[in-house]
């Protein structure tokens, strides 16, 4: 872990720039009012009728512009400390900026890379799609993680197993998401094998 850690790099991915007037999911991610961080129109709990009203009427307001380009990309980063205090400092003199995200639909997938684009750390972002000449990620690695978005349920990386084993070792990810204590038993049992870790095979109450 260290080794991957160690350099003067932030280790976290910016997929794509959002635009405006883009057809794309992300793009009506960041651009159209979402007001599901109040309790009524919350898409975990909020009344179902609802939500699908305030989808419809986001959907015919006109979309919100931007202070500052929006990136869209994994939540799961690993930054230096000379990152986050030019994250602070740009939260502290824009907060006009940060509240914007307030009305995104995932802000916490946009809010940083959008923020660290606008800083010196900019050039040492290791997983940068939207520049010219990027390396070729590889495969299912999402900035800190491995994980493998292929099933059918697109919304989300399916269940990791044993047959993952060399492609998660092969990534060079600190993690690997998502797993399950079943499905992935033996997937964990060999990469704590690998590592020279001795997992016990149950844990007590008090544990």
């Amino acid at each position: 872990m260290l080794a991957e850690i160690g350099n003067d790099e932030e280790i976290i991915a910016v997929d794509n720039r959002c635009e405006r007037q883009g057809p794309s999911w992300f793009d009506r991610c960041a651009f159209e009012p979402f007001f599901g961080d109040t309790k009524l129109f919350s898409v975990r709990d909020g009344y179902v009728p609802l939500r699908k009203l305030s989808t419809a009427v986001a959907r015919l307001l006109p979309r919100r512009q931007s202070p500052i380009p929006v990136y869209y990309g994994s939540a799961w980063w690993s930054l230096t400390r000379a990152a986050v205090t030019e994250v602070l400092r740009f939260a502290a003199d824009r907060p006009r900026a940060v509240s914007w995200f307030r009305l995104c639909r995932a802000p916490d997938e946009m809010v940083f890379q959008s923020i660290l684009k606008q800083t010196s750390r900019a050039s040492f972002i290791r997983f940068d799609d939207t520049e010219p000449g990027a390396p070729v990620r590889a495969r299912h690695r999402a900035a800190t993680a491995y994980a493998d978005f292929t099933a059918d349920s697109i919304g989300s990386p399916r269940v990791l197993d044993l047959s993952d084993l060399e492609p998660v070792q092969a990534s060079g990810a600190l993690f690997a998401r998502k797993v399950d204590p079943i499905e992935s038993a033996g997937l964990m049992d060999a990469l704590d094998a690998a590592a020279g870790i001795d997992r016990p095979d149950t844990v007590s109450a008090e544990g």
